[in-house]
């Protein structure tokens, strides 16, 4: 699960040097709370195949290197850079800073990256992929994520987490004017709103 998700291609590339200029995001703290819970006594596995529960996945939560190239290097020029700009980062994947993004315009939408790691970036990633890599890290990815998002539904009351404040009442004005020069104006009959102030 991504703490935090750091997207690695942006920067300025200079004729020496290229300067990074991060761009991170983090994931909702509730979401991240819920999260942490779900591995304690391994309640999550009731959602894995019975065999994959004798593999017994972990769930690691840790900071992810987000951009738009597959790695499969420890000792590239992209591998060192990251390394160096963003050494808090225990994976690297390709779609999470998108999704991350989007959530943050989308006036803070809660939302969390979970991926499953399927290879080590490390030149071996097409024998990772030919053993069944892929597919293991996405089914226990599905999991995780499945066992997250019910452990957020509502208890079997129905009752849901959070209920929305009370709506507050306004109370409706009768005010006759009366205008000058032996004008009528009649009766306003409105609501009274305090912007501010007393």
């Amino acid at each position: 699960m991504a703490t935090k998700i750091h997207s690695y291609h942006g920067g300025r590339s200079q004729d020496e040097e290229f300067l990074v200029r991060p761009r991170s995001w983090e994931p909702s703290h509730r979401l991240e709370q819920a999260a942490r819970r779900l591995p304690r006594g391994k309640a999550w596995y009731k959602f894995l195949p019975e065999q994959a529960r004798e593999e017994e996945p972990e769930v690691h939560f840790v900071p992810i290197a987000v951009g738009d190239v597959v790695l499969d290097s420890t000792t590239s020029p992209l591998a060192r850079r990251i390394h160096t700009s963003y050494n808090d980062a225990a994976a690297v994947e390709m779609e999470g800073s998108g999704f991350a993004h989007a959530a943050a315009l989308g006036d803070q939408v809660p939302a969390m990256v979970i991926r499953g790691i399927s290879d080590h970036a490390d030149g071996m990633k097409a024998a990772a992929d030919g053993a069944g890599g892929q597919r293991i890290a996405a089914r226990n990815a599905a999991a995780f994520a499945i066992a997250l998002a019910a452990s957020l539904e509502p208890g079997p009351d129905g009752a849901a987490a959070a209920s929305p404040p009370p709506t507050p009442t306004v109370p409706t004005i009768n005010n006759t004017l009366i205008a000058r020069d032996r004008a009528t104006v009649g009766k306003q009959i409105g609501t009274q709103f305090r912007w501010g102030g007393k």
